[in-house]
């Protein structure tokens, strides 16, 4: 509808090169949101890289809400997941 999808597209690879720890619960929250699903696994992916450095930001903190509740666990058991596999999180001194 309107050709709205390339935008989506243009704002989702914008947002991937941005993504920061800092920043990466607002830009899961807004793929969420915006049902941008690629965004949405290179986020979650992030996420668990630099686990113990997202989990500490007050965007997660945010995230963690009621609304997001579903979100939240869709996260953690991504993380779950990813770690007991074997990935072991980024940590940064």
């Amino acid at each position: 509808l309107y050709g709205i999808e390339p935008l989506k597209r243009l704002c989702a690879d914008a947002a991937c090169r941005e993504l920061s720890i800092e920043n990466a619960a607002v830009v899961l929250a807004a793929a969420e949101s915006y049902q941008v699903t690629q965004l949405r696994s290179t986020c979650i992916s992030f996420m668990v890289s630099h686990f113990a450095d997202v989990v500490r930001t007050e965007a997660f903190k945010q995230l963690m809400t009621k609304e997001s509740s579903g979100l939240v666990v869709a996260f953690l058991e991504e993380a779950s997941s990813k770690l007991s596999l074997g990935e072991r999180p980024t940590r940064h001194f």
